[in-house]
């Protein structure tokens, strides 16, 4: 390990990951995390790329540019060559209209955004989707392999330079008793496991719902203030494939649905309020059953697995929160990416070197400063 780094980032999630992929082109990354790459939320499985979002197909923010981002990660790194068939990275998401309003709203999504997605009226190339009312191909969208994305992020941060420690987990941060001739003190961190702290000249913290009480056991610093953060539990299935169903593009509309090869990956719940995070059968059935309405060979199958993840949010943008801790401008936070990381982590984690220098570059949306702290 080097004696001090620029950056020392907590959470190898897919905030983290992208994080530290990012940043050690630039300069001197440590990436810690208390279990390992993909141990949380991202390690739950297969996830999609949607730019048309939504009932109504909106365009999320800054969409265009976040699959440009996306895009190159998955170039850049060593995801695509380990990808094999099903959730590596397959192109396109279909999403059948459930009613005649809905189908209005896709027709129109597709005729503002051509370049996003096509309306279909009357699909035949899939007979085994149920599209009663049609359906839009969301062509810029597609299926990525989460846990597989944060490997490949983090195999990347280490080709760049990049030291790992895992397992680490965050027990406290001072200020160094050194400072050198830094305009600010370097900051000592103590992980477990580590008989003396690690000096870096910036903290990032990267622990998506471990940052909030109570669903984290995890440690909570005493300086850092309670963020404007709400915990969303999604539970999902894996199911076997039932016999003689062709290879299915991903599927988006009663929940999801992602073609694994010999098994199908179905997602997700949204729970906002929740007592444990343990898989409830009941609600892990329901979604079969909601996932038979898109595809009806599904109404049988096997389930295989059962898994639950957390994720934060922000609540009223439903966008990350990214900056410096009030009076502590040299502890970061980047959160809160719910269920749009996969196209939000790549672009916001390449902005932040520039973020780092210029704090007041952060867009207003992803603001720490604009929620009231409440200790």
């Amino acid at each position: 390990m080097k004696s001090v780094y620029d950056t020392l980032i907590v959470g190898a999630g897919l905030a983290g990951a992208c994080a530290a992929a990012a940043l050690s082109r630039h300069e001197c990354v440590l990436l810690a995390d208390a279990i390992g790459p993909a141990a949380g939320a991202s390690g739950v499985g297969a996830g999609l790329v949607n730019p048309l979002m939504a009932r109504r197909a909106n365009v999320p923010w800054r969409a265009r540019e976040a699959l440009s981002s996306l895009h190159t990660l998955l170039n850049v790194t060593e995801y695509s060559a380990g990808a094999g068939a099903g959730a590596g990275s397959a192109p396109g998401v279909l999403r059948p209209a459930q009613d005649e309003a809905q189908a209005t709203d896709f027709e129109r999504a597709a005729r503002d955004h051509p370049d996003l997605g096509t309306w279909i009226p009357e699909p035949t190339d899939w007979p085994h989707v149920h599209a009663p009312f049609g359906l839009l191909r969301v062509d810029a969208g597609q299926s990525v392999s989460i846990p597989r994305l944060v490997r490949a992020a983090v195999d990347l941060a280490v080709k760049r330079g990049a030291d790992t420690l895992f397992p680490a987990a965050l027990m406290s941060w001072r200020p160094a008793d050194q400072p050198g001739a830094l305009p600010r003190p370097p900051i000592d961190v103590k992980l477990n496991g580590l008989d003396t702290p690690v000096r870096t000249r910036r903290l990032l913290l990267c622990l998506g719902n471990n940052l909030m009480r109570p669903w984290s056991s995890s440690f909570l610093h005493a300086s850092l203030p309670r963020l404007h953060l709400h915990a969303v539990k999604g539970q999902s299935v894996r199911v076997a494939r039932p016999l003689g169903l062709p290879p299915l593009p991903a599927l988006s509309g009663h929940g999801y649905i992602v073609d694994e090869g010999d098994t199908l990956f179905v997602g997700s719940t949204y729970e906002h309020t929740f007592v444990d995070m343990s898989p409830d059968p009941d609600i892990g059935d329901a979604l079969l059953s909601r996932a038979a309405r898109m595809v009806p060979a599904l109404q049988n199958a096997q389930i295989v697995e059962r898994m639950a993840g957390c994720r934060a949010t922000v609540p009223g943008t439903r966008l990350p929160m990214i900056g410096p801790v009030p009076d502590q401008p040299d502890v970061w936070v980047f959160t809160g990416l719910g269920s749009k990381g996969l196209l939000l982590a790549p672009l916001l984690s390449g902005e932040l070197h520039h973020y780092f220098r210029s704090p007041a570059a952060i867009p207003d949306e992803l603001q720490l400063a604009r929620w009231p702290q409440n200790r």
